[in-house]
């Protein structure tokens, strides 16, 4: 298209005067900067987004608006039809439209998910399982969604028609879908054809802006199932279909919170959902326990449902299919348990790493695995430590494991463990000093779980004595939970030894000659800690890092003292490192 782009010129023209009239938010305009015009003609008005997700989003919550101010910027009445186009550089509109951001050349879904910027902006908008009601800010938690069949612990049906217990007790991570940015910085583009069908604008590159419009129906119209619309998402049964998928339905990506940590997984959890048995399969996540795998893993299903109403998903911990397959065995019932696992769209499978070592058991799910990837059926797997640590699974079930996406989760950084702490403090409607949240998160930092113990314990104490939510208060509440930092002696090689695997350089890196960009920021820091967290004198702080001059280590110390100050990046990262050295040295780290 041309550098002027007439179309393009109104949308952000029209965006702006509902900004100015404060009937749009900073987070739906960033849904709104999604859209790519194309051209407009008559009263037809054409745009094109990534994503199914934000075409529902933007049709939902801002086209009427949108519409409005088109038809009067053009003097004419407009209507907007939006199209997808999974392959575009779903990036946000430049303000200034002789500045458009450059679509990455071949750029893969993990490509574009790895190039996200660390910040987020909270409350994100979500079609699923159920959408905003009208008025209420995108992404905002009125209130806790309702619980796996109403309560944790209620039974669920299984394969047998017996009950089978869950408890949910592995839910994690409240954050949000972290506003329009945090969506479309997924860039995730299909590699191979969507299974829902779907309308799409083709146009030409064209020097007057004009665009080709064809309508046409990707070759899978024809799949198992097909999307539903949002209203369809909304309906009292979905909970009903989520409980009976083994689900639980207060698990949704609309209350995830995207860090750094979590970013890549989360982005091809989403692709997995909406695109089922194409480009990620299996799916593979690792993490620490209390880390959000399993709430990923039942905000793939729901999601799932909520796009796709007759899908078949199945959500199974590892130990109920070990139990089913041992009661189909003593049964004699082995034909209804294949029946039961394999006629599935989406199989989830938790914890994989407690069948390890039970051969029959192994048996079976490999035979499950093939049965389902054969049909390109869909299988997402947890465990808590990569596929080739696992213990008991042999090569072949190894090399199955790693034959689609692996991704970790790693631990959450200080701003998203706040993040974290503030959406789950809005969602039980408490309200939380920023104060309280930055001191939990500070020195909280192995296990989310434990750190939403922590502010529950805080809150329900200021409840039951009366007393406001205070720093003060989370101190005496914590403090048999939070050890005394100034009464350890920490050593230097602590220091180094955490510096070197957070930046993911060697010891032998802190203490070289080299100068490249990362083994010297991780040197400096490491220095610095060692100044700030230690009595040694600068010259035995030059001697353990490589026989360095003490004026070496003033000017680092100066550098990211500095920097601090400045970067909010080197603050972070500083901080992190010192909670997880003060961790270790009191004994409180993993």
């Amino acid at each position: 298209m041309s550098d002027s782009n007439p179309a393009q010129d109104a949308w952000l023209a029209a965006m702006e005067l509902l900004r100015a009239e404060d009937t749009l938010s900073d987070s739906q305009a960033a849904f709104v900067r999604m859209a790519h015009p194309l051209a407009t003609a008559d009263d037809i008005f054409m745009v094109t987004v990534g994503s199914d997700f934000v075409k529902n989003w933007i049709e939902e919550h801002v086209s009427a608006q949108m519409a409005e101010k088109l038809s009067a910027i053009l003097a004419r009445s407009i209507r907007i039809v939006i199209s997808v186009d999974p392959s575009i550089n779903e990036t946000n509109l430049s303000s200034s439209p002789s500045e458009p951001a450059p679509a990455r050349q071949n750029a893969t879904p993990v490509d574009q998910a790895a190039e996200v910027p660390g910040h987020q902006t909270p409350e994100t908008p979500h079609a699923v399982p159920t959408a905003p009601a009208q008025g209420e800010n995108p992404g905002s938690a009125s209130g806790e969604p309702a619980r796996h069949g109403g309560r944790e612990g209620e039974e669920s049906t299984s394969w047998d028609g017996s009950s089978q217990w869950s408890s949910g007790s592995e839910a994690t991570s409240y954050v949000d879908l972290i506003a329009a940015r945090g969506h479309l910085d997924r860039g995730y583009q299909q590699q191979a054809a969507p299974a829902q069908s779907s309308q799409r604008f083709r146009y030409g590159n064209s020097s007057t802006g004009n665009a080709t419009v064809e309508a046409a129906r990707d070759a899978s119209a024809a799949a198992s199932y097909t999307r539903t619309t949002p209203e369809e998402a909304d309906d009292p049964t979905f909970a009903a279909r989520s409980h009976k998928a083994g689900l639980n339905p207060k698990y949704t990506f609309d209350n995830f919170v995207i860090g750094d940590s979590n970013r890549f997984p989360t982005a091809t959890s989403l692709a997995v959902a909406e695109s089922p048995g194409t480009s990620y399969n299996p799916l593979f996540l690792y993490s620490d326990s209390g880390m959000g795998k399993t709430h990923l893993m039942h905000a793939i299903g729901n999601y799932a449902l909520a796009l796709y109403p007759e899908i078949n998903v199945r959500y199974v911990s590892a130990e109920e299919f070990t139990n089913a397959f041992i009661n189909a065995v003593r049964d004699a019932r082995q034909s209804e348990f294949k029946d039961f696992f394999r006629n599935v769209d989406i199989l989830l499978i938790d914890d994989i790493q407690f069948i390890g070592g039970r051969e029959s058991t192994v048996e079976e799910f490999f035979h499950t695995f093939n049965a389902l990837t054969n049909q390109n059926k869909q299988i997402v797997i947890t465990s808590d430590v990569a596929p080739n640590l696992l213990n008991g699974f042999g090569e072949r079930m190894l090399s199955r494991f790693n034959s689609g996406v692996v991704a970790s989760i790693d631990r959450p950084n200080l701003e998203t463990r706040v993040a974290i702490l503030e959406k789950k403090s809005h969602a039980d409607g408490i309200n939380v000093p920023r104060d309280v949240q930055e001191y939990i998160a500070t020195n909280m930092t192995t296990n989310v779980r434990e750190m939403e113990g922590a502010l529950r314990r805080v809150t329900a104490y200021a409840d039951l004595s009366k007393q406001p939510v205070s720093l003060s208060l989370a101190e005496m509440v914590l403090k048999d939970l939070i050890s005394d930092p100034e009464s350890v002696e920490i050593q230097p090689s602590v220091i180094m030894a955490h510096t070197a695997n957070y930046f993911r350089v060697t010891i032998e890196d802190l203490t070289s000659s080299d100068r490249s960009r990362l083994p010297t920021t991780a040197r400096q820091i490491a220095m610095y800690l060692c100044r700030e967290m230690t009595d040694l004198s600068l010259p035995k702080i030059g001697a353990i890092f490589g026989g360095r001059d003490h004026t070496t280590v003033m000017h680092a110390y100066r550098k990211i003292d500095k920097q601090m100050a400045e970067r909010q990046t080197t603050y972070n990262q500083v901080s992190e490192l010192s909670v997880r050295i003060k961790q270790d040295a009191t004994g409180n780290g993993s």
